[in-house]
């Protein structure tokens, strides 16, 4: 009808409660497949600040080849560690709804040569052509040293288990004497919510 219609994403209602919530990161891209695939479309266009999904940040390596097309499941691995232009959780949606989407530079930074269309990737031959361009992440993280411990048993259990929740990316602990230390790596943008869960490991339980 000639209209344009601009849909608010990043929320959702709970059919059993009706309250309203927030879809968390990557929140846009679940809506733009949900919307598509509830419209009864296949296929949906993705514009960011990049022209398509590379093998690896071309903001990093200005020589980072760009796939034409990619699967669903190269595109999860890649955006479970961090990488590509797409949260994992909006592409195994798209998986499991049959959306395929094309990511394109926005016209706001540049015009696009032809993106990446994100596919099944159903034939040997694209699979093949899958398999011949490995990704690479490269991702910025913070360091936060937990220092002072008392090296005993059921410790490090105390700290570990609250934060199982807030993605740490990995953690280090230091060689056994009679205090401890621990190194936990997490993305910057977390790096205030792993500090937070410490804090109140310490106010409970452990003098570090």
């Amino acid at each position: 009808q000639d209209k344009v219609v601009v849909v608010t994403g990043f929320q959702g209602i709970k059919e059993t409660t009706k309250m309203v919530t927030i879809l968390g990161r990557g929140g846009s891209d679940i809506t733009e497949v949900a919307l598509t695939a509830s419209l009864g479309e296949k296929y949906c266009e993705n514009y960011t600040d990049v022209d398509g999904i590379f093998t690896v940040d071309p903001r990093i390596v200005l020589k980072a080849k760009r796939f034409d097309q990619i699967s669903y499941y190269h595109l999860i691995e890649l955006a479970t560690a961090g990488g590509g232009k797409l949260l994992d959780r909006a592409v195994i949606l798209a998986q499991n709804l049959g959306v395929e989407i094309r990511v394109l530079l926005s016209p706001s930074f540049g015009e696009s040569t032809g993106g990446t269309l994100v596919c099944p990737g159903s034939t040997l031959d694209e699979m093949e052509s899958f398999e011949s361009q490995p990704g690479l992440v490269i991702q910025k993280l913070r360091m936060i040293r937990v220092s002072n411990i008392p090296n005993e048993p059921g410790v490090a259990e105390k700290i570990f288990v609250p934060l199982d929740k807030t993605n740490i990316e990995s953690s280090i602990q230091s060689p056994a004497g009679k205090k401890a230390e621990i190194f936990i790596l997490c993305l910057p943008d977390l790096a205030n919510n792993v500090l937070s869960v410490l804090g109140g490991v310490k106010s409970k339980s452990l003098p570090y």
